[in-house]
């Protein structure tokens, strides 16, 4: 199984996360102060099985095959370096 590690908390994640599970073998992985917000998502709780949380973005990006960046432009590339 793969796991795509999801970096934000809006829009971005509401979409990768359906995509996520539409694929199949795959399991979306994104940080727990999310968790809450994705629960109150009735279209998200029905996949909260293919949706796996940790605390920080480093475990995030240790624990992931692929990164998804899911944020404002202009926050990505501060991440990225």
């Amino acid at each position: 199984m793969k796991t795509v590690g999801i970096i934000g908390g809006g829009f971005g994640v509401y979409e990768c996360i359906p995509a996520c599970a539409a694929l199949g073998n795959v399991k979306a992985l994104t940080l727990k102060k999310n968790e809450e917000k994705l629960l109150s998502r009735p279209e998200l709780r029905k996949l909260h099985s293919n949706i796996r949380y940790v605390e920080t973005e480093k475990q995030l990006i240790k624990e992931s095959d692929v990164i998804v960046l899911a944020r404002r432009p202009s926050n990505n590339e501060a991440l990225v370096k």
